[in-house]
């Protein structure tokens, strides 16, 4: 049971806040609180569509 709890919570943050750290590190000034929060949101409904 651990073990699926520390793969789901993995799986969660590669899958949505990777993408987000990727873009402030490579484009700092094309990114926002408001662009963060969008791409937060929509890579989770896109993560539970999945």
């Amino acid at each position: 049971m651990g073990f699926l709890r520390w793969y789901l919570c993995s799986d969660l943050v590669y899958v949505v806040l990777f993408p987000q750290l990727l873009a402030v590190i490579h484009w700092p000034s094309l990114v926002d609180t408001y662009g963060c929060l969008a791409g937060y949101f929509i890579a989770i409904i896109l993560r539970l569509a999945g």
